[in-house]
This record gives C-alpha cells, structure tokens and sequence, in this order.
C-alpha cells in the first residue's frame, strides 16, 4: 500500500510513504480423523498445530484442560468436540473431532469393503482400541487359503491375491493383538467383498 501526502500550506513538501501490510485469511476448519477409546480409560487427543494459537476445546466434558492441543479425556459416551484455535492475528478456525468410546480394549474390522478403485472403501484395515501392540491381521478364503496377512495395522487388504482380485464373496479374518495394559485380544469374523 503506497500512501501519498501533499501539504495544504506548503505544497512542495509533499511526501510519500511504502509500507508492506499482511493480510492473512482463517485457516479452513475440517473434521479430524476419529479417535477410538475405552471407557474410563485416558485418551490422548491431538487437534493440529497452529504455533502461538490458543486453543479452546468444547465441550468441557471429560478433558483434563480445554486450553491445550492436545489433552487427555475419559469418557463413558461417544463426544463430538469443536476446536477453535484463535491465531494471533485474530483469525479463527474450528475443527471437529469424534470420540468414539467403546466397552473394552478390542480390535474391529468391517463386515464389507468394496475394493473397486473408487477411492472409497477400497482396503480393508484392522481397527484398534487401546491396543500396545499389533501382532497379526489374516484373511482367508470359503476354502481356508490365506489370502493376505500382515503385522502392520495401517497395512490394509485391497481384495487381490498377487495382483489377481478376488471373487465377491465372504472371507473369514482373524486378529491378533495385546491391549494396553497387557492381555492378549484375539478376535475373527466374517467380511464380504463387493464391487
């Protein structure tokens, strides 16, 4: 911005000034990923990080402080909280975040995926609740053939076998995996492929 000053008595000494002023916009608020926990147990949560903001997480219900990025909550029911983060320009953005609490350290997985290219739902992962440490994820097929396995949780399966997709059908998977506080989680189910 160039402002121009010109004095009414004295003419010639006018003068002119360049000064640079930042313009800065909100950031665009957005839905966080989902956090999963147990009931009563600590949950870690984590909004993103913007560096001198202040933070204000609401509602107030099971946090152990409203006012930081990353806080503990304990819950006995699923919450939705909103995060608004006040930059130090005064800009505001407010994210949302989804706490789902269930009633026991466990792993979950989807009974129907559909790994069809369209970029949703197109891997089958393994879901963790209040897990320390992931140990496998196997699939088999109507005749008992493994059709993939893992030790990686956020490794998911994308219905092919050496590249080949899979026939729409129902397979079995099993999980195995040790909670947070040390007791082995073994759990299996049925998952249907569709396209």
């Amino acid at each position: 911005m160039k402002l121009n000053v010109t004095s009414t008595y004295c003419p010639n000494l006018k003068d002119s000034i360049t000064k640079v002023i930042a313009i800065e916009s909100p950031i665009p608020g957005k839905r966080l990923p989902l956090v999963d926990g147990v009931i009563g147990d600590d949950t870690k949560l984590q909004a993103r990080i913007y560096p001198n903001s202040k933070y204000t997480w609401s509602p107030a219900t099971g946090l152990s402080d409203i006012t930081v990025n990353n806080p503990i909550t304990k819950l006995s029911a699923e919450q939705q909280y909103s995060i608004s983060m006040l930059a130090p320009s005064g800009c505001t953005t407010v994210d949302t975040l989804l706490v789902r609490v269930f009633k026991d350290f466990t792993v979950f997985v989807p009974n129907v995926f559909s790994p069809n290219g369209d970029g949703q739902n197109d891997k089958l992962y393994v879901n963790l609740v209040g897990v320390k440490e992931f140990r496998l994820f196997r699939i088999f097929n109507r005749a008992g053939q493994k059709v993939f396995e893992t030790t990686n949780p956020a490794e998911g399966w994308d219905g092919t076998v050496n590249g080949v997709a899979q026939p729409l059908d129902t397979y079995v998977w099993m999980v195995e995996a040790v909670s947070k506080y040390g007791a082995p989680i073994r759990e299996n189910g049925l998952v249907t492929i569709l396209r």
